[in-house]
């Protein structure tokens, strides 16, 4: 190929839906592209004759072109796209040597990155002996990432996928199990065969707050030690009830300064208000250690039309927080204060509930 010769792109079956909306947003990159669309990959070979396209774009609803495209060009780097970008879609991925897999309808920009290799440590992939998934999952997650971590447990066949944009996990499955709950119980999986499929792939979005707040593996807990992690999902159910609030534009679970999970409108960049929001945490701990009398004492701050407001939840010495973003001189920002408080008292009842649970299984042990 010309130095100036456009990048050679082969679409086939041109016919299919998601293929021809892979192709009208392959076409806005403009002419540094060369779309060529054909209905079979026997036509495909006939017109490229001895040559080979650069990239493949092949409709993953039908498994038959993605095979034969593979097999009439197997230097070529395939794209799959589709409706359905699940499991057996991206097992087929894995299969087929794909460079990526697209969920369709999508945006010229997630072509754009595959194309131009924007997506981190492709090649970072092969049987996770003495490395954990969590690490893993944690180095595509500090990337900034758009992928599929497939992976496969050789013990027993089991297999399962996560799916991850900008860095974020958005949805997982691995058997029955979707969600948060999937991604538990493949962290805690050995000898395991992985691989990374780049592209915006995400099916749907089960997974809602930061990374963080999956790398960390449930545990058996001790009895001297505090139950307050049960009473964290009812938080956390209220704080996306509160996120969805109109003029509230984000809100966040914090402990120990640094955020666990939260969310923010998509137009916001989730890491900046995160770093944001931890220093207000850490400036609400100093004043505390100075100043006793006002422990538990919101501490805001104002960026433009945008207030950022972090609160002490339950406790002291657990150190969880709430962080909320929440639009300058909007009609909640006068009762926030009370929602906080709704959401602390919640917190309060749900662990002591837990407590008394404890304490009764205890006894009854006893």
């Amino acid at each position: 190929m010309l130095p100036d010769e456009p990048t050679r792109v082969l679409f086939v079956p041109s016919r299919a839906g998601a293929v021809q909306s892979a192709l009208r947003e392959v076409t806005r990159l403009g002419r540094d592209y060369a779309p060529v669309c054909v209905e079979s990959v026997q036509q495909a070979r006939e017109l490229m004759m001895d040559r080979e396209p650069r990239f493949i774009v092949v409709g993953a609803g039908d498994w038959t072109p993605c095979e034969e495209a593979r097999r009439e060009f197997p230097q070529a780097e395939l794209i799959l796209v589709g409706e359905r970008t699940e499991v057996p879609q991206v097992e087929l991925a894995v299969r087929l040597r794909a460079v990526a897999l697209i969920r369709t309808p999508c945006e010229a920009a997630a072509f754009r990155d595959v194309f131009q290799r924007v997506s981190p440590m492709p090649a970072l992939q092969g049987t996770c002996r003495g490395l954990l998934t969590a690490e893993i999952l944690a180095m595509y997650c500090q990337t900034g990432a758009d992928g599929a971590l497939y992976l496969h447990r050789s013990s027993d066949g089991a297999s399962g996928c996560i799916h991850v944009e900008g860095g974020q996990p958005t949805h997982a499955a691995a058997g029955a199990l979707v969600g948060p709950e999937a991604v538990q119980e493949m962290l805690q999986w050995s000898d395991v065969d992985s691989r990374w499929i780049p592209g915006r792939s995400c099916p749907a979005r089960t997974i809602i707050g930061r990374w963080e707040a999956l790398m960390t593996i449930p545990k058996v807990v001790l009895a001297e030690e505090p139950v307050l992690p049960l009473a964290i999902p009812q938080v956390i159910e209220k704080l996306v009830r509160l996120a969805q609030t109109p003029d509230i534009l984000g809100a966040f679970l914090l402990k120990n300064g640094e955020v666990v999970t939260g969310r923010c409108l998509p137009n916001l960049d989730e890491r900046v208000l995160g770093r944001t929001l931890s220093r207000l945490a850490n400036v609400q701990f100093d004043i505390e250690g100075i100043d006793g009398e006002t422990a538990g004492d919101e501490v805001q701050a104002t960026l433009g039309s945008v207030r950022l407001v972090v609160d002490s939840l339950g406790p002291r010495e657990f150190r969880y927080q709430v962080g909320v973003v929440v639009r300058q001189a909007s009609p909640v920002c006068k009762s926030l204060r009370r929602l906080l408080r709704q959401i602390d008292r919640s917190f309060q009842r749900s662990m002591n509930r837990e407590l008394r649970a404890l304490a009764d299984q205890l006894a009854v042990v006893a």
